[in-house]
């Protein structure tokens, strides 16, 4: 925890000590704009039940027992969701620097994902004899059993808006290809946070006479499903954006100033669910590739 939240003052170190240095030195203009999709990646949480009872209080299916049943993950991991955006790009300009190497810019965005947050499920199965049938031609004993499973799973999910800043540094940008690296800080809010329950319950019956068995045959399944609208929350990221970009063109104007850009992005992630009283802090990734074009 400590290590997640130094990284975070680092990154807010760095950005604002760098943006302060160019700020004495150079002029910001604005230079471009880009759109982008991707996915964004975190370590996910597993909930309890007692989780989804405060964020669910009204939920009939969570009124019922489920300690005799075993408990799922249902995260492997990483959590993957998509992420799309659009950003715009401002420079720092310094004419008294002719032989620079390194070149700074500023680039500001909004973001959109929907994420899931927590998660949990439990799930029992039992098998009983329901019958025992006599065959009059062979003497041979057969027998019905019946194999009845019942779970359910819940999740926690968010539709976020992002507010998105970073700073970056970069070899020479009027170079087919160049390459970037910096800090990032991207501010979220939930405009849906939601719940959703999900129980079911299922039988088959089987037949110890191989050549006759078709569990199939008489599969039920029943369903049921419960859906909850949450609080708002607000959530943070802090990353160090690492990528390259390649200029499509060298000659049409249109294809100089068109850019194809991979973007990876290590990341802290912090976010909160107001309803079962939790805070996370959590790592995350970002990968994304976009399309920008430079007007200047």
């Amino acid at each position: 925890m400590n290590i997640k939240v130094g990284l975070i003052g680092i990154v807010f170190f760095s950005v604002l000590t760098s943006i302060a240095q160019n700020s004495d030195q150079s002029k910001l203009v604005f230079s471009g704009v880009s759109v982008y999709s991707g996915v964004l990646s975190h370590q996910g949480s597993i909930g309890t039940m007692q989780n989804f009872r405060m964020l669910a209080p009204e939920s009939d299916i969570l009124k019922e027992d489920f300690s005799s049943y075993d408990k799922n993950a249902l995260f492997d991991n990483y959590e993957s969701a998509s992420m799309t955006g659009i950003n715009i790009h401002f420079k720092f300009i310094n004419e008294q620097k002719k032989d620079q190497k390194l070149f700074s810019s500023l680039r500001l965005g909004i973001s959109f994902s929907d994420t899931r947050k927590l998660s949990r499920g439990y799930s029992k199965s039992e098998k009983f004899r329901i019958d025992t049938l006599y065959s009059s031609t062979t003497n041979r004993v057969y027998y019905v059993d019946s194999t009845a499973s019942s779970g359910v799973y819940m999740d926690y999910g968010q539709t976020e808006v992002f507010l998105n800043g970073a700073y970056l540094i970069s070899t020479h940008p009027a170079k087919r290809w160049s390459f970037f690296g910096g800090g990032s800080i991207m501010l979220g809010f939930a405009i849906d946070s939601y719940t959703f329950i999900s129980k079911y319950n299922s039988s088959y019956n089987s037949n110890s006479n191989a050549s006759i068995d078709d569990p199939w045959r008489n599969y039920e399944s029943l369903s049921k499903d419960e859906y909850y609208q949450n609080d708002p929350s607000f959530s943070f990221i802090a990353s160090l954006p690492l990528g390259v970009d390649f200029r499509i063109g060298k000659s049409t104007p249109f294809w100089m100033n068109s850019h194809i850009v991979f973007d990876y992005q290590p990341s802290v992630y912090f976010y909160n669910i107001p309803e079962a009283s939790t805070s996370t802090i959590t790592t995350a990734r970002i990968w994304t590739l976009g399309y920008k074009y430079e007007f200047r």
